[in-house]
């Protein structure tokens, strides 16, 4: 009975440590650059289109979006034609074309599959939105006399917070701990058990002495 209790106690000791080890002892992790990419995280410098130019006698058009979150100086970006970027509310949509003065571009703005906005511009333009949607799909035309473009922007999440916010919710950091805090605690819960051991040690034998005096006491009645 009393090799048992002892087998009993130890397999208890070890699990309570394990527990704590793992409680006390968590994982520090940082984001590789590969991770940050996949993510759409890190400091969103902001991401230039490409200017499509088949030939040096065609019109050149250029799309250029930026958001913004109110009161915050930070900007997202999306590229051209991107899909799955995040984007805060307030929204600029920046157009270009060198179809010349006498050749005015119109800009058409297709948000979810309604028309959003219409205009005409020379050589450049702006237009700002705030989007209410959580998630849009953005379709921008430009055409002029001389030719006419097409941008598809899919799956567009809309953050109504800040960034920070978002990924502070959706992934909590795990704390860094330096090696003199691993060894405190180590040595903490090393003095912890050594003390739970004594103790349980001494209560076992009171306890076992006690009732081998007692089987002893009755034998001799």
């Amino acid at each position: 009975m009393f090799n048992k209790s002892i087998k009993i106690f130890f397999i208890i000791i070890i699990a309570i440590n394990t527990i704590l080890i793992m409680q006390v002892f968590p994982l520090g992790h940082a984001y590789t650059p590969n991770e940050l990419k996949e993510k759409n995280i890190a400091y969103f410098l902001s991401i230039q289109n490409n200017i499509s130019t088949p030939n040096s006698n065609e019109t050149i058009y250029y799309v250029e979006i930026t958001s913004q979150f109110p009161g915050q100086p930070q900007m997202l970006t999306i590229p051209e034609n991107g899909s799955g970027f995040f984007m805060y509310p307030y929204w600029t949509f920046r157009f270009f074309s060198d179809a010349g003065p006498g050749n005015l571009t119109t800009y058409t703005i297709y948000v979810n599959g309604l028309l959003l906005h219409s205009g005409s511009f020379s050589f450049t333009t702006s237009y700002s939105v705030n989007m209410s949607f959580n998630m849009v799909n953005v379709s921008i035309v430009l055409q002029s006399g001389k030719g006419v473009q097409i941008w598809n922007y899919h799956m567009i999440p809309i953050l109504h917070t800040t960034m920070a916010n978002y990924y502070k919710a959706q992934y909590t950091e795990k704390p860094i701990y330096t090696l003199s805090q691993y060894l405190e605690w180590g040595a903490k819960i090393l003095g912890a058990t050594i003390l739970i051991l004594i103790g349980t040690y001494y209560t076992l034998i009171k306890t076992y002495i006690k009732r081998k005096s007692e089987n002893v006491f009755n034998l001799m009645k």
